[in-house]
């Protein structure tokens, strides 16, 4: 190798290894000269980046020098709080505040973004807004913060601070005045619980079984008849001692005869004739798809009781009845009180024709009263096409049609674990034609059934489909990934369903064209708009009002394919 290109190689290495680091632009100076002897030429410059080289005989000798206007400055970034080594006793939800100086952070146009690290697990950020960890369990935990370059590639050297720390939150009673104090806490979970004054002598007759503290206030056992209905009532006595006494009619051929009395009062009247009269105001009521009530009048008089009624039904148009009996013994004392009664087991969208009798103490019996109708309701139909999605790590929203007006679905769910804990989405239920559900803080990387039933009555009760749905299945995603090009994440719109206003957001991760268009469901374009060359986070909000109600579809074409979301406009 000759001299020249030696001193080439060293002038670039000098310049290399000077500016390896900078990520600000400097300007430079102009100037320059050369020197000629004999076969050697010297040319040199100050603060160019191109240098021209005269050559005499057959011997080249070029270097070159640049000086910055002003001095480069590198890029630092500090993590301001917490502080290494520092403790968090009763907070699991850590606030990350860093600074950083000569680094423009933003996606795409500025000088690069950042890769944060909780216990190895990286995330990206392109703004310099404070880091706030969630729910850290106790016990010892790293933050890494660093720097790097619009390409994901860090620094050389490194640009990165670390802190760690520690988390240490004990739960548990912290109110010294409590029972269950617990000195060893440091977080209140509210367990505390206090002195429940009462009697805790189990002699007394007064004793309370739930008292934890004794306030003197026992009352000892005293006996004798306590019936208030009896003659010999005592009303200050506690005990029963069964010496109680009760006057009445004793004669069971009375009317009035009082199976409670031990002494006859001359108290007795005796009944005239029953005419057995057949029951009267019969009608139903809690009528549903397979069941109804039926209702009647109470038949017991002073000259007749009820020993027993019989229902019987069937379906119009057949010749086999149904019969429902309801009775008792020693019922001649005071009559079956009984004026209702519940079937089971009908047919839905059913017509039946009902009739009923009576049989009186005595043994006289009614006749059949008159036949009525009434018609079961048509079954409450389950919704169809039960599915879910995941736009996020935590939520899910669910998503069905249905084949006929219903009043709600209830929608439960639980992991997907043998024993698991059902637990709903949109409470008590989600009301009809409301067509989608969400459902947040569910836990990432977790799998999950889910599974609906619909109930036809506002109040809920028996009037529901047969059983539930289907349950499906799915894992909650650790990072959010739209099919249609691992560009695109985190898309969301909300709120879904609406009534006119949605917006929409997603995150474009790297540099590409898109095309976000909102159609009908023939397919025809109601809004369109192009995104050239397009990274980083998207907003936007739609305005659909003028629209017909139905169903949209939001479509976002990308480098690596097509994403769809149905948009509900109610």
């Amino acid at each position: 190798m000759n001299k020249r290109l030696i001193l080439s190689f060293i002038a670039v290495a000098v310049v290399s290894i000077t500016f390896a680091q900078q990520v600000s632009r400097h300007v430079v100076a102009s100037g320059g000269n050369y020197s000629s002897n004999s076969g050697y030429t010297i040319s040199s410059t100050i603060g160019e980046s191109m240098v021209t080289t005269l050559t005499s005989t057959s011997n080249v000798l070029t270097q070159g020098f640049q000086q910055s206007f002003s001095n480069p400055v590198d890029p630092t970034i500090t993590i301001i709080n917490p502080l290494n080594g520092d403790v968090f006793p009763n907070n699991n939800n850590i606030g990350i505040d860093f600074a950083i100086t000569d680094f423009v952070v933003a996606a795409g146009t500025g000088d690069g973004h950042i890769h944060y690290y909780v216990n190895g697990a990286m995330t990206m950020k392109y703004d310099t807004l404070p880091i706030t960890l969630n729910g850290l369990a106790n016990g010892s935990h790293q933050i890494i913060i660093e720097l790097v370059d619009n390409s994901h590639q860090g620094f050389s050297p490194n640009i990165a601070d670390t802190v760690n720390f520690s988390v240490n939150v004990i739960y548990g009673c912290t109110d010294s005045t409590a029972l269950n104090y617990d000195a060893s806490a440091n977080t209140d979970d509210g367990s505390c619980t206090y002195c429940i004054d009462g009697c805790m002598d189990a002699t007394q007759f007064n004793y309370d079984a739930n008292a934890t503290c004794d306030d003197g206030s026992c009352i000892p056992y005293t006996y004798g008849c306590t019936d208030a209905s009896a003659s010999n009532y005592n009303s200050t006595v506690n005990t029963d001692d069964g010496s109680c006494i009760w006057l009445g009619c004793t004669d069971v051929a009375a009317d009035n005869y009082d199976a409670t009395a031990t002494v006859d009062d001359g108290s007795c009247t005796y009944p005239t004739v029953c005419t057995s009269p057949s029951p009267t105001g019969a009608y139903v009521t809690e009528l549903t798809h397979d069941r109804v009530r039926f209702n009647w009048d109470d038949m017991n008089s002073s000259t007749c009781m009820v020993e027993q009624y019989r229902i019987r039904y069937r379906e119009v148009g057949t010749s086999v009845w149904s019969s429902k009996t309801m009775a008792g013994s020693g019922l001649c004392q005071f009559g079956l009180g009984t004026t209702s009664k519940m079937t089971l087991n009908l047919q839905s969208s059913t017509t039946y024709e009902y009739y009923m009798k009576a049989w009186y103490c005595g043994g006289s019996s009614s006749g059949w009263s008159a036949l009525q109708n009434f018609t079961t309701e048509d079954d409450c139909q389950n919704i169809v096409n039960f599915t879910v999605s995941t736009p996020t790590t935590t939520k899910a929203d669910f998503a069905w049609d249905t084949v006929s007006a219903y009043s709600f679905v209830r929608l439960q769910l639980r992991v997907d674990t043998t024993g698991a804990s059902w637990f709903t989405a949109g409470g008590f239920g989600v009301f009809y034609p409301q067509l989608s559900k969400s459902k947040n803080g569910l836990v990432s990387g977790e799998s999950y059934r889910a599974a609906a039933r619909t109930w036809c009555n506002p109040n809920g009760g028996p009037y529901r489909s047969a059983t539930w749905s289907t349950p499906i299945f799915w894992t909650q995603p650790t990072s959010v990934r739209i099919d249609g090009g691992a560009a695109i994440a985190n898309l969301d719109v909300y709120p879904n369903p609406s009534r006119g206003v949605f917006n929409i957001t997603f995150t474009s991760e790297s540099i590409q064209d898109l095309r976000v268009r909102i159609l009908n469901v023939v397919g025809e374009v109601i809004i369109s708009e192009d995104l050239d060359q397009f990274i980083g986070e998207y907003t936007k909000q739609i305005n659909l009002k003028e629209n017909a109600k139905g169903i949209y579809f939001l479509e976002i074409e990308t480098n690596d394919g097509v994403v769809n979301k149905k948009l509900i406009l109610q």
